[in-house]
């Protein structure tokens, strides 16, 4: 996952990952996070957008577009980011009393 998060920040800088018509509406009815509106911006936070969960909710909701190949691992890395919020576990050991 940490590799698809780094290839997605260069795709997001190259400016190869762009808003689909459902993006585009979303947006425009002021719905979505402040990052869709920056997509094509300079200003965009690449490095904090490809590691957050809102871009796993973005590409599961259709809002995103790219290439097919693009495409693919954005949806491989939507699938993993769910798995690993949904099915991460914490064990916490303490010693007897």
């Amino acid at each position: 996952m940490q590799t698809l998060a780094i290839e997605i920040e260069f795709w997001l800088l190259e400016g190869r990952i762009t808003l689909s018509d459902t993006g585009e509406a979303t947006v425009d009815a002021g719905f979505g996070d402040e990052w869709l509106r920056q997509l094509d911006s300079p200003e965009l936070d690449a490095t904090a957008v490809s590691r957050s969960n809102s871009l796993a909710t973005a590409i599961q909701f259709g809002l995103l577009d790219a290439d097919p190949q693009i495409s693919t691992a954005l949806a491989r890395f939507a699938t993993l980011r769910r798995v690993v919020e949904t099915s991460t576990l914490v064990v916490l050991l303490v010693p007897p009393i």
